[in-house]
């Protein structure tokens, strides 16, 4: 399914209707649009610790350490990956693939 760029909201929403919404990813609940430790995230998963970001190609470029970030996160006990809409759009099923492994990871088990 081709997911139109020009919309920033279609790559959020289309990944919430297909994976997320209604515990259809492996029976976890996600809620959308939760705000931890001063960030804004697209979606979490409260009973693993799981979050995903997705963020504008734009905003990728911008001065944020990542690298940094992303341990400062993972030192309070979250686990955050970072998408960029483009990723969405362009490979929607490598998208899926990598949410999933990085889900399985942190939950120990193959839960398919």
């Amino acid at each position: 399914m081709k997911i139109n760029q020009s919309n920033t909201m279609d790559a959020t929403q289309f990944l919430w209707e297909n994976l997320f919404k209604e515990k259809n990813f492996y029976g976890y609940e996600f809620n959308r649009d939760q705000l931890l430790f001063d960030l804004q995230v697209d979606f979490f998963c409260a009973e693993v610790n799981f979050a995903v970001l997705i963020v504008d190609p734009i905003s990728e470029n911008r001065s944020f350490p990542k690298a940094e970030f992303r341990k400062s996160i993972s030192e309070k006990g979250l686990k955050l990956i970072i998408i960029s809409r483009q990723e969405i759009s362009q490979d929607y099923n490598q998208t899926i693939d990598y949410i999933t492994k990085e889900f399985i990871n942190l939950v120990g088990y193959d839960c398919r």
